[in-house]
C-alpha cells in the first residue's frame, strides 16, 4: 500500500487544483477548470438560485397536457431541436438557447455531424465554428483532446467548459437525425462571469493541461490534504459480525481505501455492507453492499474515476469528501456465510464546521426480478433538503442478448412537474452510445463490466457529476426508464450519491438473498469459423465520418459475434483503412461479411493497394446480412495487411445518412 509520502512524490509539480472553486468571486474558464477536479466543493451548498439542467433531442411527444403525462415513453429521440433559424443563408438547428449567466459543462452525441456553432452574449459571430465530429477525434488539438474530449464506446463527450455572461446559443448545420445533449449550469442573476474566449483558453492552457492529467490518472494524481491523519483497517470479520471505526469531529473523511480477501469475493462484496452514520443520527446515511459503494457491481470490475474506483490489484478507493460536525461511525457488517478479511485505511482531516457543509449520502437499492412490460420509470436516487446530486452507479442483469437500455433518464429538481433533464437513452446518460457493450474507463463515467455476448449478462455503468452536479433546494429525484427491446425479466440495482442537509437515513435495507446477483441462463452466439471479426480490426486511417462498434441484436442471428464495425457520417471520396493480420504470406480467397440497409452506400474495396471485386452496393430496404461474399484471390503478407474502403456513391433509393458501411468479418481462405 502506498504511503502518504509516496502520494506526495507522485503528484510533485502538479498545481494546486483542489482549491475550493466556490471561493472565486467570478466564474471564469479558470475557475471552471478547477471545479472539474474539485471534490471538496461538492460538499458545500450551492448559492441559492444556481441550477444545472440539460437540453437534448428527446422525443417532444413526451409532454404534460393539463398536468397529465402524455406519450411519456415516446422513443423517437433523434433530430429534435428547439427551432430552425436562417443565418447568412444557412439553415441552423438550435440545440440550446440559454439565458445567462451560466456555463455549458458537457456536450454529448451518438452521431455528431454537420457544423457546430456556439454564439456567446448575443454576438452574430460564433466563438466556436467547427465540424462537429472533429471536436471529439483529437485532430484539433487542445482543448479538444482526451480526456476533456473523446469518444468512448461510441459516445462523443466534451467536458471542456464554455462560460457565458448573458446568453449562449448552440446550433448545428446539417444535424438531421442527430442525438445530442447539452448540459449547462445557470448562476444567480448577479453572478459575474467572464465569457468564453480563445484568449482565455490560451491563458489557462497550463491549468487545463494539468486538469487533463488529473482526469487521466485520477488515483495516481490524488494527494492527501495537509493535516490528514490515517486510521488503519485490519479487520477479520466472522459471519454475522461487524467491525466499526468511530471518528471525532469536526472533521471530514477524505479517503477510504480497502482490500478484501474472501473465499468467494463476488459473493462477499454483496453480502457485506458498508454503513456510515453522521453526528446524532440513529440510522446511516451511507448504506450499500461493500463492493457497490465503490461504484461498480456485482464483483470486482476495475476502473478509475475521480471520486472512486477499483484498481486491478484489488484496491477499492473513495475520494468523496465527507464532512461531519460531531462524530462519524463507519461500520462494515458481514451478513454472509464465510469470514472475510479487510485491510486498508481511512484518512480524516480536522476542519472547522461550517453551516455551508453538507452531509454525504450513498444509498443502494434493488428490484429483482421484474418484467420489462409495461415500461416504467425506475427510481435511481431520491433526496430531500438542500444539496447536490453527484452521481449514480447502475447494475443490470439481462437474461437475453437484446438491448435493455432504450429508456431515458429524467431528473426532477425541487418538485418540478416536468424534468429539467430529459435524456435520450440509458447508455447516452452514461456517456456511451448505441448500446455498445465495450467496457471503458474515464474520470467521470465508466462501463466497467459488460459480460456479453451482445447485451446479455451483467452490466455495470456509472456516472459521476462533478462540474455537472445538480443543486437542489427542496428535493431531487432521478429516474431512468425501463425500456427493453424484449419482453423478459430483468434485475436492476443502483446506488445514488448526493450531498444534503439535514442528514437523511437510508430508506432501503435489502436482505442478503435480495442482494445476490441474478442467476442467468447460458447463452451461445454464432461465430464465423476462422474469421477476423470486423469490430476487432484496428482503424489505421479515415478521412471522414465516425467509426464505432454496433450491436446487431434485434436484426437477426446472422452476424458473427452479434457485432459489426460501423462507419457512419462519411461522404463520397472518404476512405477508411483497416488493419488485419495474417499468420503467413501467400494467395488467399478473400471473403467478407457485411450489412445492407436503407442508409448504406456504395463502396470500392482494395487490399494492400490492389482493388478487389466490383463496386459493392450495400443498399437494401431493411437491415440484412450480405452473407459471405467472395471477392476473389488476394496476395497477403505475413503480419499486418490493409483493407481499404472507399465511398463511391449511394443508391438513389437510399435514405438518411446514405453512406453507412458495416463490416461483420473478414475471412482468408487458403487457395488450394
Amino acid at each position: 500500500m502506498r504511503t502518504l509520502k509516496h502520494l506526495s512524490l507522485v503528484i510533485a509539480g502538479v498545481l494546486m487544483l483542489t482549491l475550493c472553486a466556490c471561493a472565486d468571486t467570478e466564474i471564469s474558464l479558470s475557475s471552471l477548470l478547477r471545479q472539474m477536479v474539485d471534490l471538496e466543493a461538492l460538499s458545500a451548498r450551492a448559492p441559492s438560485g444556481e441550477r444545472c439542467a440539460q437540453a437534448s433531442s428527446y422525443d417532444r411527444a413526451s409532454r404534460l397536457v393539463d398536468g397529465q403525462r402524455t406519450d411519456w415513453f415516446a422513443n423517437g429521440d433523434a433530430g429534435h431541436y428547439i427551432r430552425v433559424e436562417e443565418r447568412n443563408g444557412r439553415r441552423e438547428m438550435v440545440m440550446a438557447d440559454i439565458p445567462g449567466p451560466g456555463a455549458i459543462v458537457r456536450i454529448w452525441s451518438a452521431n455528431p455531424k454537420g457544423v457546430l456553432r456556439v454564439y456567446i452574449d448575443g454576438s452574430s459571430t460564433p466563438v466556436i465554428e467547427q465540424e462537429f465530429a472533429k471536436l471529439f477525434d483529437g485532430s484539433l488539438g487542445y482543448p479538444f483532446v482526451p480526456p476533456l474530449s473523446g469518444i468512448r464506446s461510441g459516445g462523443a463527450n466534451l467536458y471542456f467548459p464554455i462560460p457565458f455572461a448573458k446568453h449562449v446559443l448552440v446550433t448545428v448545420e446539417g444535424g438531421e437525425g442527430m442525438y445530442y445533449h447539452v448540459t449547462y449550469r445557470v448562476y444567480p442573476p448577479d453572478t459575474k462571469v467572464e465569457s468564453f474566449s480563445w484568449q482565455a483558453v490560451e491563458r489557462t492552457r497550463q491549468l487545463g493541461e494539468q486538469v487533463a492529467e488529473r482526469l487521466t490518472k485520477p488515483y495516481e494524481t490524488w494527494r492527501a490534504p495537509s493535516g490528514a491523519s490515517v486510521q488503519t483497517i485490519r479487520w477479520s470479520i466472522a459471519p454475522g459480525a461487524s467491525r466499526q471505526l468511530s471518528l471525532e469531529g469536526p472533521a471530514r473523511i477524505v479517503a477510504i481505501e480497502m482490500r478484501l480477501q474472501a473465499k468467494d469475493p463476488q459473493t462477499a462484496l454483496r453480502s457485506s455492507v458498508l454503513e456510515i452514520t453522521w453526528d446524532d443520527a440513529r440510522l446511516p446515511s451511507v448504506w450499500s453492499p461493500l463492493g457497490d459503494f465503490f461504484g461498480t457491481g456485482p464483483g470486482m470490475n476495475p476502473y478509475q474515476a475521480l471520486p472512486c474506483g477499483m484498481l486491478p490489484d484489488g484496491l477499492m478507493y473513495s475520494h468523496w469528501v465527507m464532512p461531519f460536525a460531531k462524530r462519524a461511525i463507519l461500520r462494515v457488517l458481514n451478513e454472509g456465510s464465510e469470514p472475510l478479511q479487510l485491510t486498508g485505511r481511512v484518512l480524516v482531516q480536522p476542519v472547522r464546521w461550517s453551516d455551508r457543509w453538507l452531509y454525504f449520502h450513498a444509498q443502494w437499492h434493488t428490484q429483482r426480478p421484474f418484467f420489462s412490460r409495461p415500461m416504467r420509470d425506475w427510481m435511481m436516487a431520491e433526496a430531500s433538503g438542500v444539496g447536490r446530486f453527484v452521481g449514480v452507479a447502475l447494475s443490470v442483469a439481462n437474461p437475453v442478448r437484446n438491448w435493455w437500455g432504450e429508456g431515458d433518464e429524467k431528473f426532477y429538481v425541487d418538485d418540478e412537474p416536468f424534468p429539467s433533464t430529459f435524456g435520450t437513452g440509458s447508455e447516452d446518460f452514461f456517456g456511451y452510445a448505441w448500446g455498445n457493450p465495450t467496457p471503458f474507463s474515464h474520470a467521470y463515467h465508466n462501463q466497467p463490466r459488460a459480460d456479453g455476448p451482445a447485451n446479455f449478462g451483467h452490466v455495470s455503468n456509472n456516472r459521476f457529476l462533478v462540474i455537472d452536479n445538480v443543486p437542489f433546494e427542496k428535493s431531487f429525484r432521478g429516474d431512468i426508464e425501463v425500456c427493453h427491446w424484449a419482453e423478459t425479466t430483468v434485475h436492476y440495482s443502483a446506488i445514488g450519491y448526493w450531498y444534503a442537509r439535514p442528514a437523511q437515513a437510508a430508506r432501503s435495507f435489502p436482505s442478503v438473498q435480495e442482494r445476490m446477483p441474478m442467476q442467468l441462463p447460458e447463452i451461445k452466439t454464432y461465430r464465423e469459423p476462422d474469421a477476423i471479426e470486423g469490430e476487432a480490426v484496428p482503424v489505421l486511417r479515415r478521412t471522414g465520418g465516425n467509426v464505432t462498434v454496433q450491436m446487431m441484436v434485434g436484426f437477426g442471428e446472422s452476424w458473427s459475434g452479434m457485432n459489426q464495425l460501423w462507419w457512419t457520417g462519411a461522404k463520397p471520396g472518404d476512405v477508411l483503412e483497416l488493419g488485419f493480420q495474417s499468420s503467413k504470406s501467400g494467395a488467399f480467397e478473400l471473403q467478407i461479411g457485411m450489412t445492407k440497409a436503407a442508409d448504406y452506400g456504395q463502396f470500392r474495396l482494395s487490399v494492400n493497394g490492389t482493388p478487389v471485386g466490383e463496386v459493392i452496393d450495400l443498399y437494401n430496404n431493411g437491415v440484412i446480412h450480405t452473407g459471405k461474399i467472395a471477392l476473389g484471390v488476394v496476395n497477403v503478407r505475413q503480419g499486418q495487411n490493409v483493407l481499404r474502403v472507399e465511398v463511391v456513391g449511394t443508391n438513389p433509393a437510399s435514405t438518411g445518412d446514405r453512406h453507412m458501411f458495416g463490416l461483420d468479418f473478414i475471412k482468408l481462405v487458403p487457395v488450394q
